[in-house]
């Protein structure tokens, strides 16, 4: 069993390759890290026209600015590839009928 399915067992994960970015953290990792690589190489580049307070400011707010933008990216991602599908409303009303029914036989 992995550590997902362990902390959290109302949410399995697929046995499909890849993970589930249904809220967009790996895809806003991916973006954060590529920002920081990439703006940390172009400021370092341009040492002599900035402090080195200066760069660090400018680093770390390219890297969240991806973060955010790269987080938002994974959620349309993953909502518009699974809207296509049969939405599962209907089967989790019929879930949530059938344990409700259930509840009134406990009781």
């Amino acid at each position: 069993m992995n550590l997902r399915a362990r902390f959290n067992p109302g949410k399995r994960t697929p046995a499909g390759p890849g993970p589930v970015d249904d809220c967009g953290c790996a895809t806003g990792a991916q973006f954060m890290g590529v920002a920081f690589a990439g703006s940390t190489a172009w400021y370092l580049s341009r040492w002599h026209a900035y402090s080195v307070g200066g760069i660090c400011g400018r680093v770390l707010l390219v890297s969240f600015a991806a973060a955010v933008l790269g987080k938002i990216v994974g959620i349309v991602r993953y909502r518009s590839k699974h809207s296509r599908s049969s939405p599962p409303s209907r089967r989790r009303q019929a879930v949530d009928k059938h344990a409700l029914a259930n509840l009134g036989e406990r009781g």
